[in-house]
């Protein structure tokens, strides 16, 4: 769960419909510290084999299956999402690269 604006979002319900999308394989949603919103989410993407996509077509997508706040704020495509030894996604790793990627690009988002 991740809080927006005092409301909580299940990134189950974002991977979700990013998972619609013919193009997408996998989708992880993580939230990041936005000192407005709260949380922001972050996606992590894996493309279906031989798939071309873009960010700004699958937040598109996401537009369309979700309300605006619980579009995520960035898109990162991925070869693979982190597992533990038990093949749980490792989401703690993934929050950690959302962090570092909101912080690299900081400046397109506020």
């Amino acid at each position: 769960m991740r809080v927006t604006r005092k409301l909580l979002l299940a990134p189950a319900e974002v991977e979700r419909a990013l998972g619609l999308h013919s193009a997408v394989a996998e989708a992880a949603v993580v939230g990041v510290p936005d000192p407005v919103w709260g949380e922001r989410g972050v996606a992590f993407v894996v493309r279906a084999e031989g798939a071309a996509l873009g960010e700004d077509e699958l937040l598109a997508h996401a537009r369309t299956e979700l309300a605006g706040f619980k579009v995520p704020v960035r898109i990162a495509f991925v070869d693979a999402l982190p597992r533990s030894t038990i093949e749980k996604l490792a989401r703690s790793r993934l929050r950690e690269q959302a962090t570092a990627l909101i912080k690299e690009t900081a400046h397109e988002y506020h």
